[in-house]
């Protein structure tokens, strides 16, 4: 980091050409070396280009100076991310309030990465996207990332991944964590960058490699007597060997997580917790079970107003199609849609709607829906999605003996299969 960056970040927010700024300061090449970091300016410079900017002079001056009070601060907030979201909101008020500007690049950097943190971690995404995009990158240079000091680096690196997965591009979400691992010195913090990279891989449909990171979590989290963390660990693995259709380790797994979060009353986990013995039971054919312990996931995540209640849903309309339950299902879908909080939920609702239009014999309303759909997921390069429902709708078009259509959406599927591997 120098403080060319923050020159041109500033600069750039003002809309000011670099001969603008650089009227009555310094050259235009002089400046275009300060903003590249060859050149490091004097202080008068500086003074002056923060009478332009209309920044204190103290932000640009003093930008290698690091404030004890604040550093005490921003190390006890990534230490809430992880524990106490709550703390850390009024822990990121009280900076804000003290700190209206931050003179120290690395300061500043941190703080940013850690409000983005705590953006992510409260799925306020679109405000994550912009502090990445108008704060972070500005500041760091991808092709200097190990420039910066090791805590720093890991914490970009867990922001990136973290933001790629909620983004749903779980291949670069998996390759930031992967960055991020030999970064971690904490051993809660490096169990949880486990558990991290075994949700991602589940996401990528690789389950036997998400396995092998879930268990090396789970044993983390044991050793550090983590009850909440080894209950998520149980679940996580009672899905993936679901995955890989092992039900009775799947089962053994999800009724260990069912009595520890039943003793220890982690109701948030709980409602996870119903839905996967639902799709456990729909798995093993036990579709009135299925339906009882999804009715059991649906009622607590009302309750608990979880985020994703959609899936629960999303799993009990497939059982009534599967049911020939027309009617149910079509009245689920549309109460399913109240809701959907994110677009994946929307069109995800949408490929079921098709379904039941397509129940109907309504074929070319199904293709309509259908096609926006695939053109969502490839267009947000989401793999996983795209892979089904592009076959669907290829299989689709192979029994109507439309060929040429299939030909296209089978090999967007497999595409989407190959950007997996």
């Amino acid at each position: 980091m120098h403080i060319g960056q923050r020159i041109v970040k500033l600069k750039e927010k003002r809309n000011m050409s670099r001969k603008m700024l650089a009227d009555g300061v310094a050259s235009y090449s002089h400046m275009g070396n300060i903003e590249l970091g060859k050149f490091e300016p004097s202080e008068q410079v500086l003074a002056k280009l923060a009478r332009k900017l209309e920044v204190p002079e103290h932000y640009l001056l003093h930008y290698h100076q690091q404030d004890e009070k604040l550093e005490q601060k921003l190390n006890a907030l990534w230490e809430c991310i992880h524990s106490n979201l709550d703390l850390a909101q009024h822990i990121i008020h009280e900076i804000e309030s003290l700190y209206p500007y931050i003179p120290s690049l690395e300061q500043e950097l941190h703080y940013y990465l850690l409000k983005t943190l705590l953006y992510l971690k409260g799925h306020q995404i679109k405000e994550a996207d912009h502090l990445l995009h108008t704060e972070i990158q500005p500041m760091v240079a991808e092709d200097r990332t190990g420039m910066l000091p090791r805590y720093l680096l890991e914490r970009y690196y867990y922001v990136r991944a973290l933001y790629a997965y909620h983004q749903n591009d779980y291949l670069s979400a998996y390759r930031f964590y992967l960055l991020q691992l030999p970064l971690v010195e904490n051993k809660l913090h490096l169990a949880n960058a486990y558990y991290n990279i075994a949700l991602t891989l589940m996401a990528l449909d690789d389950y036997k490699n998400a396995i092998r990171y879930a268990r090396q979590a789970l044993a983390m989290f044991e050793k550090l007597d983590h009850q909440y963390s080894i209950c998520a660990c149980y679940i996580m693995l009672g899905v993936l060997y679901m995955d890989i259709k092992s039900y009775n380790d799947s089962e053994s797994y999800l009724y260990k997580a069912l009595k520890l979060a039943s003793d220890l009353q982690f109701s948030e986990l709980l409602d996870d917790i119903y839905h996967n013995l639902g799709l456990l039971c729909k798995e093993t054919g036990n579709k009135a079970k299925a339906l009882e312990w999804f009715g059991r996931a649906l009622d607590l995540s009302k309750h608990n107003k979880a985020r994703d209640i959609t899936k629960t849903c999303s799993a009990m309309i497939m059982i009534y199609l599967d049911l020939n339950e027309l009617e149910i299902a079509r009245k689920m879908v549309e109460k399913a849609k109240l809701y959907s909080l994110t677009e994946f939920d929307w069109y995800n609702l949408k490929a079921l709607e098709a379904e039941c239009i397509l129940r109907d014999g309504r074929h070319g309303e199904f293709e309509q829906i259908m096609l926006e759909v695939v053109h969502y997921f490839h267009e947000k390069q989401n793999y996983h999605c795209l892979k089904r429902f592009a076959k669907k709708l290829a299989d689709h078009y192979q029994r109507a003996r439309k060929y040429k259509k299939a030909c296209y959406f089978y090999a967007l599927a497999l595409e989407a299969y190959e950007q997996q591997e």
